[in-house]
């Protein structure tokens, strides 16, 4: 029985050093929302993309993965669940690409040459960085708004030099695409995941007002970061990793747990 009652205590100061993270820890979780940046003298009438999850990166290497898995209107009602914690980076994993539609080019709304401008920017991912001490989240509102405004200008890009030979045929018709064959859609991927920012929602109606911008965003865009986060996590999970005496997969903590069961079995021993 006593054998039993140390293999159970072992077992317990074992659970004991499982770490909780940083988004599960005290409060309530906020809320969010998703908005797409206009363009240059351009509002869309269309703007939606899909979103399989969120990643919050805590300060102190935890992560917290938050599951969306919908498609977003991102000029219409949309809400995703803020964890709680100290954030320093927020990635967002896209399962479609962003889509951006509408009449360009139109004084009047019965013009017959009304353009419709079209671009889908297939994006995997885009990222959002905090100043180097991160930002608190616990009950707040935020807004996630993918490029800032004006990060593309419909009438520069529709300049003929950019254009491939489909894009001019579908022009013919009416229609500006501005897609994988535009030769400046590198230029955009990169403007769209390196000028998105992450807004607290002072009044939480999902959007960002003039007084919301100028006090600046919580989180922005920087494609080059995330890559330095996980190198820095990686190396964080190496050091937290066991030697083969640590027990529990702990830094040794709960060694002192093993001596009263090898007192006891020595005394077998001896008595045998």
């Amino acid at each position: 029985m006593k054998t039993y009652l140390l293999i159970a205590l072992f077992g317990l100061g074992c659970r004991s050093e499982t770490s909780t993270s940083q988004g599960t820890v005290v409060g309530n979780p906020g809320d969010g929302a998703m908005r797409a940046g206009d363009g240059v003298d351009f509002q869309p009438e269309i703007a939606r993309t899909s979103v399989s999850t969120i990643n919050w990166k805590g300060c102190g290497g935890s992560e917290r993965e938050v599951s969306v898995g919908a498609e977003i209107d991102l000029l219409g009602e949309n809400q995703f669940t803020v964890p709680v914690g100290n954030w320093c980076a927020v990635v967002v994993n896209f399962s479609d690409s962003l889509f951006i539609e509408g009449p360009f080019g139109v004084d009047e709304p019965d013009d017959d040459e009304e353009l419709w401008f079209q671009m889908e920017v297939a994006t995997e991912r885009t990222v959002f960085v905090s100043e180097e001490d991160g930002f608190d989240a616990s009950e707040e509102h935020f807004v996630i708004e993918f490029g800032e405004p004006d990060w593309y200008d419909p009438m520069a890009l529709l300049d003929d030099e950019w254009l491939s030979e489909a894009q001019r045929e579908a022009l013919r018709e009416g229609v500006f695409v501005v897609d994988e064959d535009h030769s400046q859609y590198d230029e955009i991927l990169d403007r769209l995941e390196n000028s998105s920012s992450l807004f607290q929602d002072s009044d939480g109606n999902g959007q960002i007002s003039e007084s919301e911008r100028d006090e600046g965003p919580v989180a922005y865009g920087d494609s080059e970061v995330e890559d330095e986060t996980e190198d820095e996590n990686d190396k964080a999970e190496k050091d937290k990793k066991p030697k083969p005496s640590d027990g529990c997969g702990s830094d040794g903590g709960n060694a002192w747990l093993l001596l009263p069961f090898g007192l006891f079995v020595r005394r077998r021993v001896r008595r045998a």
